[in-house]
């Protein structure tokens, strides 16, 4: 294991005693990046009751409580798109219960006539149809100031001009512009009819 490098002189600080306590990862280099880079497996072992095992303890508890942070994201993550969630917890007011006024387009498009091209082919095909559509549909859509709101079956559902909403229908119609060619391409590709409406 990394350990972080401790010299000499700071060598009699009470701290350095922490990496003397069997199976302590706490001062481990991996450890810690782990942390900082959302793996909240490893807790910081709490040894005694001085004040390191005061601040071991207020640790293990942050860690707790950004374990539960990334656990509300990603299932509130598949509820509503992961942009939608990450602005809504980030709101500071804990995203407002009575909404708020704004301009914003909305565009919903869908795959004409799926249901019936669904029956006949196999899961797997429709998943990997589905896949290839929604990631060329949703970069569109982002390229042009767009935000995925929600998928529904083969629809989806856009907002434009929620950052910024000069311009955002002309924005909108581009996407959808956008949309309507690729869809046309993707037909060729996949071997399969992909004829949307916006």
């Amino acid at each position: 294991a990394c350990r972080m490098k401790i010299d000499p002189v700071r060598a009699q600080c009470p701290l350095t005693k922490l990496m003397d306590i069997p199976g302590n990862e706490f001062l481990s280099c991996g450890t810690v990046r782990t942390w900082g880079a959302g793996n909240y497996v490893h807790a910081v072992p709490v040894a005694g009751a001085n004040e390191f095992a005061v601040i071991a303890r207020h640790t293990n508890e942050m860690i707790d409580g950004l374990k539960e942070k990334q656990r509300i994201e990603s299932l509130f993550g598949k509820v509503v798109s992961p942009e939608i969630a990450r602005r809504l917890l980030e709101d500071p007011n804990g995203g407002t219960m009575g909404g708020a006024r704004k301009n914003l387009v909305i565009l919903f498009s869908d795959v004409r006539n799926f249901t019936t091209f669904s029956e006949t082919q196999s899961p797997e095909q429709v998943v990997h149809l589905l896949n290839a559509y929604f990631a060329v549909m949703v970069r569109i859509i982002r390229s042009h100031g767009g935000l995925v709101d929600k998928f529904i079956g083969d629809g989806m559902l856009a907002v434009f001009g929620l950052d910024n909403p000069d311009g955002a229908s002309s924005r909108a119609v581009q996407a959808s512009v956008e949309m309507l060619a690729a869809a046309k391409k993707l037909t060729v590709e996949l071997a399969a009819p992909v004829e949307i409406g916006i």
